[in-house]
Parts: structure tokens; C-alpha cells; sequence
């Protein structure tokens, strides 16, 4: 709210029923708070930045939402987190680097290239056409590449790997062709799986936040008492938003750890989904089951994206609220500071016509107790 009217732009929304619960947005839809006595004039315009063709990544701007960035890109929200190790559409930050998929560097990459016991994580994605109908494509990260390259697979038994989604596995093969997005699409002769017996885990620990190799990383150490450091599901490093609750708290862990695989001499350890390992609301210890080997299901992008129609949203509940941002995080930047101000909401709750749910937060503030840039992302608290 600024000015005494909705500042649309500003929010951020995203389904309360995704991994990491509701909570709201805030973060990255807030604007910083000007407690300074003397407003400061906003710009007239917000200006929306250029996405150029032939990237393979994106910078998150002031304002964006996995929503607008899958639909400036025309992809879907579902394979932007899917490609990103995002568990939650909401967890989005100001300069946070996204891998927009299907759109990798291939200038590397030419027809008849041959690609010979190169090892990647093998995925299996389902997508649901609209007419009911399914298309299942086979996918392949490059583990070998700094920035994971992204490949297409074709090959008469892949269909056979269908409970290996996620896991290593070696190729052999030519590419054969681009799809329209620029994927390189790969016609394997044979593969391998290198691991037989890597299995995904369920692991108890607590996280820290450090330094390693000069990077901002997050370590885990389990209960065994081996320390890792924490991977996304492609193996780029976990940012500090992945940390859960506050440094030493006891968390839980869908994880996988790769033979081999390490970063700054510490054994690398791959997040897929994440969880207090006790509820502070009822003190119950948390549950959680493997689900990362399961085939992705995804909605197919929509051939125009200008004729996609969104399902209708119904808001059901509106309601004043107090949001300050989660404490846990506010050592992530040392020049922050320690004090966290407690500010004014207004939540929205309801569903889309599809079933889902969504809730959004709205800063409830004029604007002269607002500056026109926005907060970094911050969780809830």
C-alpha cells in the first residue's frame, strides 16, 4: 500500500501449498523502509528490464516473480524451479542468478559432436498437455560443466531409467539436433550407471553458514557428526536463503551425496527438500519422505505464450497482519545490522479455479515511511 492505493507491482505471491509452507511473501516484494522523517519522491515508472536472446541465466530484478520471469522466457514456473533447485516459487531474490532451461550456452555443442562416458544427472519430466495427453522428455545435466548445461535425450530404451530420475549416469552418444530453444538433443547409443547402489536419504543435522573458497555457503553437519557442504539438486551452491530456522537448529533433509563430489575439500551434499526437524508450533517431530526420485510433472508450456490464460483466482480471505522478516537471515548481511522492524500487512488468501492455493502479502504502509528501492528477500519470522 503506498500512497493509500495498491501498489501491484510490488507484490509477492506465490501458492501457499508449495514446499516450505505459506507465510506470505514480503522479501523481494517490499520496499525498504524510510524511517528517516523526510519522504523520499518515488519514480514515475518502473521500468522493466530487456532479457536479450541466447541467455543462459538471468539476474532477478527489483519486482520480478518466477511467474513474469517463465513467461518473458516462455517456460514454466514448474522447470525454472526445476532447474534452479527452487523448492519454493516465493524463495526469489535481487541479484539471484536463475539458469533459464533451455536456453544453456551451446556454442560448444555442434551436430556430430560426440559425447563419450559423459557423466550427468538423468531427469525424467512429464508434461501434461491440454489435452489431457502426457509427453515424457528425458533430460541430462552436464556434471562436468561449471554452469550445469542442460541436454535432451533420445534413445529407445530411456524409458527403462524411469525410477533413476536424479541420479548420475554415464552416455554415449552423438548430438543429433537442436530443439527450438537451442537444447542440444542427444541420440544415446548406451549408458551406464556408475552408482548402483546411491540412494537418496533422509538426514538429520544442523547448518552454519561460512566461507569456502571465498563464497558464501551453507554446511551441514549430520548426525553422524560428517560435515557437507549443501548442493542445489543441479550441484550449484545452496545460497544462505536455504537455511532453515537459525544457525544449530536441528533440521531434516531429502538429500543425495554423490561419490567423488566435493567443493573447498568438504563432500558435497545435494538439497532437495528441506524441514525443521521439530514443528515449533506443536513440537512434534517432522516427517518426511522421498519424493526426488520421482518423475517431475509439469504443466506443457503453451506453444503462444500471449494465448496462455491463467486459471481465475477468488480471494476468500483479507486480512491486517504484522510481518518482520525471519531473524535467521539477517546475518547473511553483515552491514544489515541486528534490529528488525516489525510493519504492517495486508494478506490475502483464496484459490485458483484449478484447485490451488496462493497467499500475498501487501506492505500496508504510505509512502513517506517508504524508500523506492526494494528489500532483499527475507522469509517470514
Amino acid at each position: 500500500m503506498a500512497g493509500g492505493e495498491l501498489v501491484w507491482d510490488s507484490i509477492q505471491f506465490y501458492p501457499s501449498g508449495s514446499a516450505g509452507g505459506g507465510g506470505g511473501g514480503g522479501g523481494n516484494g517490499f520496499y525498504q523502509l524510510n524511517l528517516s522523517g523526510t519522504p523520499v519522491p518515488f519514480p514515475s515508472s518502473t521500468t522493466t528490464p530487456e532479457i536479450g536472446q541466447g541467455q543462459d541465466n538471468y539476474t532477478v530484478q527489483d519486482g520480478d516473480t518466477l511467474n513474469s520471469i517463465a513467461a518473458s522466457f516462455g517456460v514454466t514456473v514448474e522447470a525454472l524451479m526445476e532447474a534452479n533447485g527452487i523448492d519454493d516459487p516465493g524463495m526469489i531474490y535481487i541479484d539471484q542468478r536463475l539458469i533459464i532451461p533451455g536456453m544453456e550456452p551451446v556454442q560448444t555443442v555442434t551436430v556430430g559432436q560426440r559425447l563419450e562416458g559423459m557423466r550427468g544427472i538423468f531427469q525424467v519430466n512429464i508434461y501434461r498437455q491440454s489435452d489431457g495427453s502426457e509427453r515424457v522428455e528425458y533430460g541430462f545435466f552436464d556434471l562436468n560443466a561449471n554452469n550445469p548445461a542442460y541436454y535432451l535425450l533420445e534413445g529407445a530404451d530411456l524409458q527403462n531409467l524411469q525410477s533413476y530420475h536424479n541420479l548420475p549416469l554415464d552416455i554415449w552418444g552423438e548430438v543429433s539436433a537442436f530443439d527450438q530453444f537451442g537444447k542440444p538433443i542427444v541420440r544415446v547409443e548406451r549408458h551406464e550407471i556408475p552408482f548402483p547402489d546411491l540412494q537418496f536419504k533422509i538426514m538429520q543435522g544442523k547448518q552454519k553458514q561460512a566461507q569456502v573458497d571465498g563464497e558464501p555457503a551453507l554446511l551441514f553437519t549430520s548426525s553422524d557428526g560428517t560435515t557437507y557442504i549443501q548442493l542445489t539438486p543441479i550441484g550449484t551452491l545452496a545460497d544462505l536463503h536455504s537455511l532453515m530456522g537459525s544457525e544449530g537448529d536441528e533440521v531434516i533433509m531429502e538429500t543425495l551425496a554423490i561419490p567423488g563430489e566435493s567443493v573447498g575439500g568438504y563432500p558435497g551434499l545435494r538439497v532437495f527438500s528441506s524441514a525443521m526437524a521439530v514443528n515449533p508450533k506443536d513440537g512434534q517431530s517432522a516427517e518426511m519422505t522421498i519424493t526426488a526420485n520421482q518423475p517431475s510433472i509439469m504443466e506443457e508450456a503453451p506453444s503462444n505464450p500471449d494465448a496462455y490464460v491463467p486459471p481465475a483466482a477468488t480471494i476468500e480471505v483479507v486480512e491486517l497482519v504484522y510481518y518482520v522478516p525471519d531473524p535467521a537471515y539477517s546475518n547473511s548481511n553483515p552491514n544489515s545490522g541486528s534490529v528488525q522492524y516489525i510493519q504492517p500487512a495486508w494478506r490475502f488468501y483464496g484459490h485458483y479455479s484449478n484447485g490451488d492455493e496462493f497467499e500475498f502479502l501487501v506492505q500496508a504502509l504510505k509512502k513517506e515511511f517508504l524508500l523506492p528501492e526494494l528489500a532483499p528477500y527475507r522469509s517470514p519470522g
